[in-house]
């Protein structure tokens, strides 16, 4: 009977094969959206990526590291959070601040057209209770209820992809799309803030960003400060040359150069 009951038991599709080669896919998707993060912000194309074992060990660190700082920053506002008894609320609130938070984090410029689009999805987001607030009669705290009873019925994007591919699918995407995200925000910010860099001693205008397999990667920069101009070099390591540690050299993003050039 015992053998008969185990034989009815239906197999899982997770082997532990495919749980091995998922995680292995999952480091390496998150290694090369922290690295694009890191090369795009200085104007190198993605192809010259080239994930190992030194550049996931390194993203690796920097991402815990960033996460503990994120919940070490966060303490006061969460605490602050807490104190609102609408837990909807809250979470709308946190994607609404981190949307107008992260394009500032990775030094990306403030455009007419993405406040716009910005204030256009906040607004959405906060719809219900903008609604209650100025159509409903009643305390604030009666609106905003009233206003957190309407996010029950109110449809959302995900809906038909509910319907269409299941909860779990859906579910599963968005965490690989934020997981993803995450990480090249990560890599962006590590660029944005990173001082110090080792420059080429007969070009000091040439800064050497990554280094991948047996070459390494480097830009050009210029101006006060260093801006980077978006020209990329590819220099063997065996080629005979000197470099330079640069301390205290920031550059900043391409995406400023071009900003500047549109503004003129």
């Amino acid at each position: 009977m015992q053998r008969a009951s185990e034989a009815k038991k239906p197999r899982s599709i997770v082997t532990d094969g495919l749980l091995i080669a998922g995680t292995t896919a999952a480091i390496y998707l998150l290694t090369f959206s922290f690295e694009y993060g890191y090369c795009a912000y200085f104007g190198v194309p993605g192809f010259l990526i080239e994930p190992s074992t030194g550049t996931i060990l390194f993203a690796a660190l920097f991402i815990s590291l960033a996460g503990i700082a994120l919940v070490e920053v966060s303490y006061l506002p969460r605490q602050v959070l807490a104190t609102i008894p609408w837990p909807r609320l809250r979470a709308r609130l946190v994607l609404a601040v981190l949307m107008w938070v992260t394009p500032a984090l990775t030094g990306a410029p403030f455009s007419w057209l993405q406040v716009l689009f910005l204030s256009a999805w906040t607004l959405s987001i906060m719809s219900d209770y903008v609604f209650a607030l100025i159509c409903k009669s009643g305390s604030f705290a009666e609106r905003i209820s009233q206003g957190e009873k309407n996010t029950n019925t109110s449809r959302s994007p995900w809906d038909g992809l509910t319907k269409a591919f299941g909860g779990k699918a859906v579910s599963l995407a968005i965490i690989v799309y934020f997981a993803v995200l995450s990480a090249w925000v990560a890599g962006t910010i590590h660029a944005r803030f990173q001082e110090g860099f080792i420059v080429l001693k007969s070009e000091p205008d040439i800064a050497v960003i990554k280094r991948y397999g047996d070459h390494f990667v480097a830009i050009r920069y210029a101006g006060t400060p260093a801006q980077a101009t978006g020209e990329f070099r590819v220099i063997d390591r065996e080629k005979d040359m000197e470099l330079i540690n640069m301390d205290k050299l920031t550059i900043e993003s391409v995406r400023k150069r071009a900003e500047s050039k549109v503004e003129k």
